[in-house]
């Protein structure tokens, strides 16, 4: 004859949320994150600038460099000038 078991209840199985409230949660983060942006912005205009200037800066010399690399391997009859 088997001995019953010694474990009992151990409680409830952890909470999954579905798929709606995980997305729904997302939404909330990301709009709490976008406000506290725009006031971090709204409070320091200098530094924004800043950053904006740095990367449209960062992005020319990027959109530059790969343009100069384009030319060079290219066909040399087909330049412009």
């Amino acid at each position: 004859m088997s001995r019953p078991s010694r474990m009992g209840y151990t409680g409830d199985p952890e909470y999954q949320p579905t798929a709606g409230e995980r997305i729904k949660d997302t939404a909330v983060a990301l709009r709490d994150d976008a406000a506290m942006a725009a006031a971090a912005a709204r409070d320091y205009p200098v530094a924004t600038t800043s950053l904006v200037l740095t990367a449209a800066t960062v992005g020319l010399l990027v959109g530059y460099l790969l343009g100069a690399g384009q030319s060079r391997s290219g066909d040399e009859s087909r330049r412009s000038w």
